[in-house]
């Protein structure tokens, strides 16, 4: 008994650290490089891969007020723009366009982030003669950012989508039998959490995408404005970008709006959630946050 107590303990051990060679010899090594320039940056959806994204990017997105002949306004983000779980017509999206009268797109994916949105810009998904790009911006973008690069560390795989029920869902295009495998999930939230905890402390990754965006941008939408709208997910005063970075990010040239400010609400607090679901914006919220966007660009 006393023999298997120490070979579990020294098993134990030795996966304790494997886990921090790879992740501070693998990942964060990685991460250190990218922040050096030693290697060019590669942004996920950046080299052609194939993934049924590129399908739903370019046909399964919404469109509203379509007769109208002006630059249109476009729509960006996860599930917070794509109004998951409430009715469509209580989207804020929805509600934009009824106040605007503009013709307006929603390309909201639930479950992806920044580095979606750099592949809708980067691959012009978005209409080129918008009047605004406007992304939608929670915190846990950030770990989206770094659950994507583990995933590749950890597997070397791809991530590919399909249409399930209306929504987009991620799944892995290679190595599916060596991804189900238990370590490696180990591995993956292991460096996905060494990461993101940096991340948070300097946000050098999430710099890095914004600049090379904000470039993209400005060379495929010339004469469009894109905007980046904070939505706070929810209260906690730690999951809301610092005044450092909200800076940065004016200075690169967006447009940046906080949305606890500009509603004057707690607008990540349980009262604005879907009751019973409690993650995602009620219909009561979409309205408020129409509302205080439709003030900035009506």
């Amino acid at each position: 008994m006393k023999k298997i107590l120490i070979i579990n303990i020294l098993f134990t051990v030795i996966v304790f650290i494997i886990l921090e060679l790879l992740a501070n010899h693998l990942y964060l090594k990685h991460y250190d490089d990218i922040l050096s320039s030693k290697y060019k940056f590669f942004m996920p959806y950046s080299k052609p891969i194939e993934f049924d994204a590129v399908y739903y990017a370019k046909t399964n997105f919404k469109v509203y007020n379509k007769n109208y002949t002006g630059k249109p306004n476009a729509f960006v983000g996860c599930s917070y723009t794509d109004g998951f779980g409430i009715p469509e017509k209580e989207t804020f999206v929805y509600k934009i366009a009824k106040l605007t009268k503009r013709k307006t797109y929603s390309f909201g994916v639930s479950a992806t982030g920044l580095q979606f949105v750099y592949w809708q810009v980067e691959n012009k998904t978005i209409p080129t003669d918008s009047k605004y790009v406007i992304y939608t911006f929670i915190f846990d973008h950030l770990r989206r950012i770094h659950q994507f690069q583990s995933e590749v560390l950890a597997t070397n795989i791809d991530l590919r989508y399909k249409n399930v029920n209306g929504n987009l869902i991620q799944i892995k295009s290679h190595l599916n039998f060596i991804n189900s495998l238990f370590f490696i999930k180990i591995i993956q939230e292991y460096l996905e959490t060494k990461a993101y905890e940096k991340e948070k402390k300097d946000f050098a990754l999430f710099r890095i995408y914004m600049k090379n965006l904000m470039e993209i941008f400005q060379k495929n939408y010339p004469n469009s404005k894109f905007v980046f709208v904070e939505y706070e997910e929810d209260t906690n005063p730690d999951h809301r970008l610092p005044i450092e970075i909200r800076k940065y990010i004016n200075d690169l040239g967006y447009i940046y709006i906080d949305l606890e400010e500009a509603t004057g609400v707690k607008i990540g607090s349980k009262e604005y959630k879907i009751k019973g679901e409690g993650a995602h914006p009620s219909e009561y919220a979409s309205t408020i946050v129409a509302n205080s966007i439709y003030k900035n660009f009506k």
